[in-house]
């Protein structure tokens, strides 16, 4: 039998990805330039540091979790 799973379940469960995805992407950051913070982030150009390519994949991977 199929389970059904109700759409209250299924935003928190995506609402938790994204959460996830966008702490994986801060602490990669943080890893690359220690100090950063979200706002830092969202403009990375300021950041010569975040031109390394895994952060880039996973930044952009942020994005598409939220299409």
């Amino acid at each position: 039998m199929e389970r059904t799973i109700p759409w209250a379940e299924l935003e928190t469960l995506l609402h938790d990805m994204e959460a996830l995805q966008r702490d994986k992407v801060l602490a990669l950051a943080r890893r690359l330039c220690p100090g950063l913070t979200a706002e830092d982030i969202q403009n990375p150009h300021d950041f010569p540091e975040l031109g390394d390519l895994d952060w880039h994949y996973a930044d952009g991977v942020s994005p598409a979790s939220r299409a």
